[in-house]
């Protein structure tokens, strides 16, 4: 009893924490510290980095599916996903 209600607690508690605290005000920093040390391969990499934080995302919410609507969508997200690494592919070689 006292177990769920932790384990309830918590994750209200994580929820609110990591919707106060954006990704952005992380990655900025990361981002501008890469361009300035690797002027060569800064974009390469923070390209690589948005696509696995895509894919990433894409993973979690299709975790657990919701209505059918929401499961299109997310289908429809998975092929927007594959073109955009499709072209930085090609765009990198």
């Amino acid at each position: 009893m006292w177990q769920d209600f932790l384990i309830f607690l918590s994750s209200i508690v994580l929820i609110y924490t990591i919707n106060y605290f954006k990704p952005e005000w992380v990655l900025l920093p990361l981002l501008k510290a890469l361009d300035s040390k690797f002027k060569t391969n800064s974009n390469a990499i923070s390209n690589a980095l948005g696509l696995k934080m895509l894919e990433s995302g894409i993973y979690t919410i299709t975790f657990v599916p919701d209505d059918e609507e929401s499961q299109k969508l997310m289908e429809d997200l998975k092929v927007l996903y594959e073109k955009v690494k499709a072209n930085l592919n090609k765009n990198q070689l």
